[in-house]
């Protein structure tokens, strides 16, 4: 197990049950290499490694965004519905009763910080697809243990447009 986390007091509604110490991390496997995103980026029990990813083509409209738009937005865009297209990077399935993507589109920059947008949904994707989501923009997420997002899209609808 890699990059493993400790959350204390973990509430699974799932299990009903309350965890007083459980760690989470992802499974290593051959040939899979840690999330350059570092501990604390992405919610625990990460299934799927991070992907290079180039240009994607944005939505349009008014409420189409790019990633680097809605980090530089989020203050304008908290509580309201955005669309936004791009390239699945990393799968983390059924933390917190959701599905939980980082989606990359080539717009901001890992030294900013402002190139991967976390996303939940109920729906599932899988690394290398580009979708097309739409959910609600969240600013300043605290999930505790270290799991912070400046923006992220909630309960997002994913539309596939393109599998790897």
């Amino acid at each position: 197990i890699e990059d493993a986390s400790l959350m204390q007091q973990f509430r699974s509604d799932s299990l009903d049950r309350t965890f007083e110490r459980i760690y989470f991390g992802i499974l290593s496997s051959s040939g899979t290499q840690p999330s350059p995103h570092g501990e604390g980026a992405t919610p625990p029990a990460a299934t799927s490694g991070a992907l290079a990813v180039g240009k994607v083509e944005p939505l349009t409209g008014e409420d189409a965004r790019n990633v680097a738009q809605l980090f530089a937005q989020k203050a304008q865009l908290a509580g309201k519905s955005v669309r936004v297209r791009g390239q699945v990077t990393k799968v983390t399935r059924g933390v917190l009763g959701k599905n939980w993507l980082h989606l990359q589109d080539g717009s901001g920059s890992a030294q900013t910080g402002d190139n991967d947008l976390m996303v939940t949904t109920q729906a599932d994707a899988q690394v290398g697809n580009i979708v097309s989501v739409k959910g609600v923009v969240t600013v300043d997420k605290d999930l505790g243990a270290g799991y912070r997002y400046a923006v992220m899209l909630e309960d997002a609808e994913v539309t596939l447009d393109r599998p790897q």
